[in-house]
């Protein structure tokens, strides 16, 4: 009880110190575990556009997500329009392991620390706290807990790696190590919104840059962006939501022995054929 308390506390003089440098910023772990909140419960299926830009126009493949947190999830990528039945990739991703069917052989492999998705389906704060430590993100200090027995105690030590800054018109908890002496940017970085706790921004170690934005709540508590974009190189893919919606649990829905064979062979010789491998290469 007195924790809630002096979250509450924190986080309504946050909210009227926020345009001050000297504002009062919750604690690393609070912040965390109210973004977990708005992450749902059970399994959710979530269609969604990628969408990759040509000179010829915009690409587009389909994705179906299966998921049930962090590290349970399954994807399957189609092709649109004369493609749809051309193109279809599966992809497993269970505890840190990414599996895959390709020339009907089972592949087996780590899963990329630029692996993005799993931010926006957390359920545990510590989970997601281990995972901004192991990308210095945070440093280990994020786990640090100070109890207040009496208000005559307590003193606001703020954490240098947590600090506010403006992203899409509005304020964010910045997690990460400032660039430059006296700025609000990171590298690499965490940004949840300040009103709702959503992601509004990830920077990955690698140097790429997820935005997202327009958060609609679903079923179960879920708040999930209909808009995302991911930034690599001189490259700028979009990912636009058309459905979200919960799913019973069933043992076959995360099966290894149900991934069906991937094919991308009827992008060969294409220009987006190398934009496409890319992007399922590193962030998928």
């Amino acid at each position: 009880m007195k924790r809630l308390i002096l979250f509450f506390t924190s986080f309504f003089v946050s909210i009227l110190l926020a345009p001050t440098a000297s504002a009062f910023i919750p604690r690393g772990m609070l912040i965390l575990q109210k973004n977990v909140e708005t992450n749902g419960s059970g399994i959710y299926q979530i269609e969604q556009e990628v969408q990759f830009p040509t000179a010829q126009g915009t690409f587009i493949l389909k994705e179906t997500w299966v998921v049930e947190n962090d590290s349970t999830l399954r994807l399957i990528v189609t092709g649109t329009k004369e493609y749809k039945d051309l193109i279809h990739m599966q992809f497993l991703y269970l505890g840190g392991q990414r599996h895959q069917v390709v020339g009907g052989k089972k592949i087996t492999s780590k899963i990329s620390d630029d692996f993005f998705e799993k931010f926006f389906h957390f359920r545990n704060s510590e989970y997601l706290a281990n995972t901004l430590v192991s990308l210095k993100i945070a440093p280990a200090s994020l786990f640090d807990r100070k109890i207040v027995k009496n208000v005559k105690e307590f003193e606001y030590q703020p954490e240098p790696f947590l600090r506010l800054s403006r992203v899409g018109g509005v304020i964010n908890y910045a997690f990460g190590t400032p660039v430059n002496s006296g700025t609000s940017e990171v590298q690499p970085g965490l940004w949840i919104e300040q009103d709702q706790f959503v992601i509004r921004k990830i920077k990955l170690p690698s140097n790429a840059e997820v935005s997202a934005e327009n958060h609609s709540l679903y079923a179960r508590g879920l708040l999930f962006p209909r808009k995302r974009s991911i930034a690599w190189d001189t490259n700028t893919i979009h990912i636009q939501t058309l459905s979200v919606s919960s799913k019973p649990k069933q043992a076959s829905l995360f099966a290894v022995a149900n991934l069906e064979n991937s094919k991308l062979e009827a992008l060969d010789g294409l220009p987006v054929h190398n934009l496409v491998e890319d992007f399922y290469k590193r962030f998928r």
